[in-house]
């Protein structure tokens, strides 16, 4: 079984003249060959790679391989799996997205 995500949330914030939205900030651990999965965002998530490299396969497009120190956007409704590029070294990135408060941030999908 491919080894899951452990996400720590850093914050939690309102956010001004967006009444009922929040910016959640969180730093994803992502161990070697570990995967999310395929799943879609409601809101756009924007992750910026602290350690290793990692692959951003969207539906029908060629997966996209980030690197320490770049930085991508996945858009919402946008099917995706996100995953480690490597099988032996651990990543971490760091991810930013608001929703409406208690809303989900992303929706699994078969």
């Amino acid at each position: 079984l491919p080894q899951s995500i452990d996400t720590t949330d850093l914050l939690k914030g309102h956010l001004p003249g967006m009444e009922g939205n929040e910016m959640s900030v969180w730093v994803a651990d992502i161990p070697p060959g570990a995967a999310t999965g395929p799943h879609v965002h409601p809101t756009p998530r924007f992750v910026y790679v602290l350690e290793g490299a990692v692959v951003l396969e969207l539906d029908g497009k060629s997966p996209q391989t980030f690197k320490v120190g770049q930085a991508f956007v996945e858009m919402p409704g946008e099917r995706h799996n996100f995953r480690n590029a490597s099988t032996t070294e651990p990543a971490r990135a760091l991810g930013f997205q608001y929703a409406g408060k208690d809303q989900p941030l992303q929706t699994n999908s078969p």
